[in-house]
C-alpha cells in the first residue's frame, strides 16, 4: 500500500497493532497510499491534528485514517492517511487505488502509513500480522505499490495531458495550477513554487 521502509513491525493489539512503513526519504508526508486489497469503506476520519491522542476511526487510533471491509468480512486500517477528498464511507475500491496521502495527524514520532490487517472489520482487536497478507501474496512490505488502472477519483478528459499528480488525483493540470495558484498566494512557504500543474 506504500513505498518506503518498515520501521516498526506488528506486535498485537495492546503493544503495536500493525506495521509502520516510512516513506523512501525520512519526513516526507504527501505520499500516496493504495488499497491493498479491494473493498468497500467502513469509517475513515479527516481533520486530526499532529499529536492528536484522541481515538478517531478506531480505539486508540490517533491519526487520520481510513478502514476498509474487505468481500470476505476482513479489514484493512490506514492510519495516518489523510483521506482523498472523494471518498466517503459506502465507497467500493479496488486494489491498488489510490485513497490518500501520509500525513502527521495522530501520535506519531515521524511520517509513516502504520498498516493493519484484521480478522474481523467489525473488531479492532482482531488485528494479525500483516507479514502473512505480503507473503502470501508475494509482495515485499515497503516495495513500489502495484497500482490499479482505475482511479479513486474522475478521471480528467481524454486527450488532457496529466501529469503524475494530476493522474493521481483525477484532475487536469489546469486544475492543479489553479490549486497551485491559490497556495501562492495565500501561504508563503509556496509563494517561490512553480505554477507547473506538478508537485
Amino acid at each position: 500500500p506504500f513505498q518506503g521502509r518498515v520501521t516498526a513491525q506488528w506486535r498485537g493489539y495492546t503493544n503495536h497493532a500493525g506495521m509502520d512503513i516510512a516513506p523512501p526519504t525520512a519526513g516526507q508526508t504527501g505520499r500516496p497510499v493504495y488499497a491493498a486489497f479491494a473493498g468497500k469503506v467502513k469509517k475513515l476520519h479527516r481533520g486530526a491534528k499532529r499529536g492528536n491522542t484522541r481515538s478517531t476511526w478506531a480505539p486508540g487510533r490517533t491519526g487520520n485514517g481510513i478502514l476498509i471491509e474487505n468481500p470476505d468480512g476482513e479489514g484493512n486500517g490506514y492510519n495516518h492517511v489523510n483521506p482523498l477528498a472523494t471518498l466517503s464511507v459506502g465507497d467500493t475500491v479496488k486494489a491498488g487505488e489510490l485513497i490518500g496521502y501520509n500525513d502527521t495527524s495522530g501520535r506519531q514520532t515521524g511520517p509513516h502509513l502504520h498498516f493493519e490487517m484484521w480478522a474481523d472489520a467489525d473488531n479492532s482487536s482482531s488485528d494479525y500480522d500483516p507479514r502473512k497478507a505480503f507473503k502470501a501474496h508475494g509482495i515485499t512490505p515497503g516495495d513500489a505499490p502495484k497500482v490499479s488502472s482505475s482511479a479513486a477519483s474522475k478521471p480528467a478528459a481524454s486527450g488532457v495531458k496529466q501529469t503524475k499528480l494530476a493522474k493521481e488525483a483525477g484532475l487536469t493540470v489546469a486544475q492543479v495550477k489553479k490549486l497551485q495558484t491559490f497556495l501562492n498566494k495565500n501561504y508563503p512557504a509556496y509563494s517561490s513554487l512553480a505554477q507547473d500543474g506538478d508537485y
